[in-house]
């Protein structure tokens, strides 16, 4: 009998051993460093593949920081164990939203509220100029139709669970 073997480069073994240790990981032990993907066809974070997430029990982010959170108040019925997003201010800085744009210290973060339906809800229900609050974050990611901070408002720097570095 004739076996034809396919041959199975390196690269797809590395990542799929990869894929068990995180799942082995998420699913059965609780390291306090794992490896975080986003399983959807629609990425928030559409140049993030790979990412470390480092649990910290008193992380201290700060701007332009990626912190990772379990899902909770707006984004409570998300399925993924964790949240990623990068930190777009941190408590002290001014925020400013005014008609979907959204710039924080003078700079310009985000341009547009893609998610909400203007015959619904006016773009101006969003609008704020306020100093972040202390033990607030304010959070962004880089895809337009992301669901952040725009939308649900500040997250809790407690509720950090700790530091996301991405590998690629």
């Amino acid at each position: 009998m004739i076996v034809l073997a396919r041959k199975i480069p390196k690269l797809q073994v590395c990542l799929l051993g990869l894929f068990v240790l995180a799942a082995v990981n998420h699913y059965i032990l609780d390291w306090p460093i794992t490896l975080g993907f986003d399983p959807n066809d629609e990425k928030c974070l559409p140049g993030v593949h790979l990412t470390l997430l480092v649990k910290s029990a008193h992380p201290q982010p700060k701007d332009g920081d990626y912190v990772f959170w379990r899902p909770q108040g707006a984004l409570k019925d998300i399925k993924q164990a964790f949240i990623m997003k990068r930190v777009a201010g941190a408590e002290g800085d001014h925020l400013l939203i005014k008609n979907g744009l959204v710039m924080i210290n003078g700079h310009k973060i985000a341009d547009g509220l893609p998610l909400i339906d203007p015959s619904k809800v006016a773009p101006s229900a969003f609008d704020r100029d306020e100093v972040i609050p202390a033990g607030k974050l304010f959070m962004i990611a880089d895809h337009p139709q992301s669901y952040d901070s725009r939308y649900w408002g500040y997250l809790d720097v407690s509720a950090v669970v700790g530091l996301s570095h991405i590998l690629f």
